[in-house]
């Protein structure tokens, strides 16, 4: 399974051991289950990461060697197109980058659908 980690998941993984995220960071490196990362990707996850988690307790140093670990483990995707899609948060169109299709919406106009053509009820139809 090919998967991009949003980053409240790496967050919510680092802070605590229970829970859904903690176990999705656990599965990274495994045969099926494939992360994928580009270099803005984990730059975000680095700047938010070191913003929020020092006052948790958790050390720069702990929080490098995770990253480190991440990309040791994680399928590098390399960003070789200028295209961004157009989302409401900037910072959720980083994960999309490294991927050929548009997210859509049910408000997209007719012109977006014929360019970027997705079957009726798929996952990127909202």
């Amino acid at each position: 399974m090919n998967i991009i980690l949003d980053t409240n998941v790496i967050v919510s993984g680092m802070r605590s051991r229970h829970g859904a995220s903690n176990r999705l960071l656990r599965l990274l490196g495994q045969r099926n289950w494939h992360a994928n990362l580009s270099v803005p990707l984990l730059l975000e996850y680095e700047e938010i990461c070191k913003r929020i988690m020092p006052p948790l307790g958790i050390s720069i140093d702990a929080i490098d060697e995770f990253l480190d670990y991440l990309c040791s483990v994680c399928e590098h995707r390399r960003i070789f197109y200028l295209w961004r899609p157009a989302l409401p948060d900037a910072d959720e169109a980083i994960s999309c980058w490294s991927w050929p299709l548009k997210p859509m919406r049910s408000s997209s106009s007719a012109s977006t659908r014929e360019t970027f053509p997705v079957p009726k009820n798929s996952v990127y139809e909202s």
